[in-house]
């Protein structure tokens, strides 16, 4: 059983070799809220008529002008439950996955380290380290509603983990076993290497499989452009050692402010924001560049020389 808040209930299955233990963050039903429910068919008779469906293909379903969040009416926003990753909660649907060991060389887990689940390239979920295992991530999956873009996971892909080393200020990039897009004989339920949306949630042991270690900048810092002197565009390059909001805002000799030229969220690495200044005349610019820290707090102020030649 799922709700819309990204809760789960999970009961013990004593038919399989090794059942995991009951999991239940519902408690009690309540009125007036909506579940999500999943069933296990081979308990019931075969001729019991259950037959399994995508929710995509569910008959009548109304698969045009589905609101973004249901429930949450016009709240839609990109939500992260753990500060160093972002993704976007509340698409229809979630997919359960508990990490019930993290074994590796470069890892030695802790309080406040961070670990998020990518599609591909893209996050589609996180959760903070408690101290214990197992840790539990909701997967969210691409949302109907938006045909045009992509905010969540497809089913089937393989899973890419990375945990996030608070204190290091590292990520390590964890791939499991080699995808199998059926779901395992070993445990309909919770498949073991399969990928999103594979039974009704997923159980994952990530050990001995890190395939990278990213070790991120330990402090803010302005580069120089480059090229300088440019002639139209160039590129400002930062280095941000959380997940920041940067502003840069442009200046001429006499210390008259010209505008903000970039303005939004930047990843925690190295950085670089294209500048076209094609509108302005040829001279020597100064580029402020503010940046605020949303993981451990913390800010940053820092100008450069910017030399426009045309």
């Amino acid at each position: 059983m799922k709700n819309d808040e990204g809760k789960v209930y999970i009961p013990k299955d004593p038919n399989l070799p090794n059942p995991p233990a009951e999991i239940d963050e519902i408690g009690f039903l309540e009125p007036g809220h909506g579940y999500f429910l999943g069933f296990k068919s081979d308990i019931y008779p075969p001729n019991a008529g259950m037959t399994g469906f995508d929710w995509n293909d569910y008959p009548g379903w109304p698969i045009d002008n589905i609101p973004s969040i249901p429930s949450k009416g016009e709240q839609a926003s990109t939500i992260s439950s753990a500060p160093h990753f972002q993704y976007k909660a509340f698409t229809h649907f979630f997919y359960p996955i508990f990490i019930d060991t993290v074994i590796s060389e470069s890892i030695t887990p802790e309080f406040g380290d961070e670990i998020g689940v990518f599609d591909g390239g893209l996050c589609v979920g996180a959760a903070a380290y408690a101290d214990s295992f197992p840790v539990r991530i909701n997967a969210w999956e691409d949302d109907v509603a938006t045909p045009d873009s992509l905010d969540g996971y497809i089913c089937d892909n393989p899973m890419t983990f990375i945990w996030y080393d608070a204190s290091t200020n590292q990520e390590i990039v964890f791939v499991p076993p080699a995808t199998i897009n059926a779901v395992e004989v070993d445990n309909p339920i919770a498949p073991t290497h399969s990928g999103f949306g594979a039974g009704l949630y997923a159980v994952r042991s990530l050990s001995g499989g890190d395939q990278s270690v990213v070790q991120l900048p330990q402090t803010f810092k302005l580069l120089q452009n480059y090229p300088n002197p440019f002639n139209s565009e160039t590129v400002i390059p930062l280095e941000l050692p959380q997940r920041s909001q940067v502003k840069i805002e442009l200046f001429n000799v006499c210390g008259q402010s010209l505008g903000v030229v970039y303005q939004g969220i930047q990843e925690a690495g190295w950085q670089k924001i294209p500048y076209n200044a094609s509108a302005l005349a040829s001279g020597l610019y100064f580029c402020r560049v503010t940046a605020q820290g949303l993981e451990r707090n913390g800010s940053f102020t820092d100008i450069n020389k910017l030399l426009l030649l045309k």
